[in-house]
C-alpha cells in the first residue's frame, strides 16, 4: 500500500470507532460514577434537559481528574474502581466549596510503618451500583466491623494526590472552586496547545514525592516544597491530550463540553471540527510502539531506533502528506486498539499494512454481518456494505 492509502485506512477505521454500533465502548467510563450520568441523555447521547451545567461540571472534573492517575495501570480499574471514588470526591469540592474538607474526607493516609494513602469513599448502602461495584472490584475496606468503604489507590499514588489536592486548590483560589469557569476562561480557538498548556500548570507542575509526606493536613504546603519548574512540552502530554480529546469525542464528555461553553449544537460541531486538527497524539505506550511504527512508515525513517515519539512524528508527517489526503494525527490513536491485538500478537499475514496481506483470505463477504478484519483486529463493529465498492478496506488494500 501507499502511504497515503495507509493514512486513509487508519482514518476510517478511526472514524468508525466512533460511529453509533460502537458507543458502548465509552459506557465504562461514566457508569461507575456515584450520580447516575446516563439519565441525562437520550437516544443518540443527545443531552436532556436535566443536563445543567452544575452536572456537567461534575462530569468533567471526575473524568479530568481521573486522568491524573492513569498511568502504567490498567485503564478499567483507573476508571471503575477510580470513577466511583474521585466522583465522590468531586461531588465533595463542588458541594463544600472547601478543599482542605475534601482532602480529609477522601485522602487516607496512615500513620503506620507503611505509611500507606490512597483515594477513599464511603460505601452508599442500598445502592445496587456501589454493592456491584465492589463485588467485581473486590476492595472494600471494612473498619471495627461496620464502617465500610470504598479505596482506589493509583500506581503513583502520593504524586497523583498532590496533583488533584494541587488542581482543586488552584480553582478555589482563582475561579471561585468551578472547573466550568476554569474551561471558559482558558478556551482558545486559534489555539489548543495553550489550553493544554493551562490545563499543565493548574495541575501537572510538581515533582515525585514520597508516600510517608502524604497527610490530609498538609498538602498545601507540600505543593509549595514539591513545586515543579518544569515547562510544558506539548509532545510529552499525554494525559492533557486524552482528556481534551476525549472532551471533543467522547458521547457523554462532548455535550458536557458543549453546555459548559454554551455553544449551539451547530456552532458547537463546527468548534469541534477544527479542535480535532489541533489535537495532538497522546504518545501512550501503544501509539509509540515502533513495530507498528516502522511497517507502517517504513523502516528507513527509524534506522536502528527502538523508540520514538509518536506525537511528535505525525505532527511533522501531517506537513509531508496533508495535501495527498486528509487526515489528523489524533486518527492514530486506534493504534490504542489496534497494536495490543495486532502488533504484540504478530499478527502480520492479517495486517493490511503488511506486504502480503489479501482481504479475500479474512473477509466473510457477507452483506450487513460484522467485518471480520476490524472485529479482530480492533474489536470495532462495522456491517458490511451491500456492495462491494463502497467498502474502504476492499477498496484501500486491493
Amino acid at each position: 500500500m501507499e502511504i497515503q492509502d495507509k493514512i486513509k485506512l487508519i482514518k476510517f477505521i478511526d472514524d468508525v470507532r466512533y460511529q453509533k454500533d460502537n458507543i458502548d465502548v465509552f459506557k465504562f467510563e461514566t457508569s461507575y460514577y456515584c450520580f447516575d450520568v446516563s439519565e441525562h441523555f437520550g437516544q443518540d447521547y443527545i443531552a436532556k434537559k436535566s443536563l445543567t451545567k452544575e452536572i456537567a461540571e461534575k462530569i468533567l472534573l471526575t473524568h479530568y481528574l481521573l486522568y491524573i492517575c492513569d498511568r502504567q495501570m490498567n485503564f478499567q480499574y483507573i476508571f471503575k474502581s477510580g470513577g466511583y471514588v474521585i466522583s465522590q470526591l468531586v461531588e465533595t469540592f463542588l458541594a463544600t466549596k472547601d478543599v482542605q474538607k475534601t482532602s480529609k474526607d477522601h485522602i487516607y493516609a496512615a500513620d503506620t510503618e507503611d505509611k500507606e494513602c490512597y483515594f477513599k469513599a464511603n460505601l452508599e448502602k442500598n445502592n445496587n451500583k456501589s454493592e456491584n461495584l465492589i463485588e467485581y472490584l473486590k476492595n472494600i475496606d471494612k473498619r471495627n466491623g461496620s464502617d465500610e468503604e470504598i479505596k482506589f489507590k493509583s500506581r503513583f499514588c502520593p504524586v497523583d494526590i498532590l496533583c488533584i489536592f494541587k488542581t482543586l486548590s488552584t480553582l478555589q483560589e482563582k475561579y471561585h472552586c468551578s472547573f466550568a469557569e476554569f474551561i471558559k476562561e482558558n478556551d482558545n480557538y486559534k489555539n489548543l496547545s495553550e489550553v493544554a498548556k493551562q490545563m499543565y500548570d493548574l495541575t501537572y507542575k510538581v515533582k515525585q514525592v514520597s508516600k510517608e509526606y502524604i497527610k490530609p493536613d498538609n498538602l498545601e504546603s507540600l505543593i509549595t516544597e514539591f513545586q515543579s519548574n518544569k515547562t510544558f512540552n506539548k509532545y510529552s502530554a499525554k494525559r492533557i491530550w486524552c482528556v481534551l480529546r476525549d472532551f471533543l469525542y467522547h458521547p457523554y464528555c462532548s455535550e458536557c463540553y458543549r453546555i459548559i461553553l454554551n455553544m449551539s449544537v451547530q456552532d458547537f460541531d463546527k468548534y469541534k471540527k477544527e479542535q480535532i486538527k489541533k489535537l495532538e497524539l497522546p504518545g501512550d505506550v501503544w501509539n509509540n510502539n515502533i513495530t507498528f511504527a516502522k511497517c507502517f512508515w517504513g523502516k528507513d525513517k527509524f534506522k536502528d531506533k527502538k523508540k520514538y515519539n509518536s506525537s511528535k512524528f505525525t505532527r511533522e508527517e501531517l506537513h509531508t502528506y496533508k495535501n495527498k489526503c486528509e487526515w489528523n494525527p489524533i486518527n492514530f490513536d486506534i493504534t490504542f486498539l489496534y497494536v495490543p491485538k495486532m502488533c504484540n500478537e504478530r499478527n502480520c499475514s492479517l495486517c493490511p499494512f503488511y506486504k502480503d496481506f489479501k482481504l479475500e483470505d479474512i473477509c466473510h463477504k457477507t452483506t450487513g454481518k460484522y467485518c471480520s478484519f476490524l472485529l479482530y483486529s480492533t474489536g470495532i463493529k462495522y456491517k458490511c456494505p451491500k456492495d462491494k465498492t463502497k467498502c474502504e478496506i476492499h477498496n484501500l488494500t486491493k
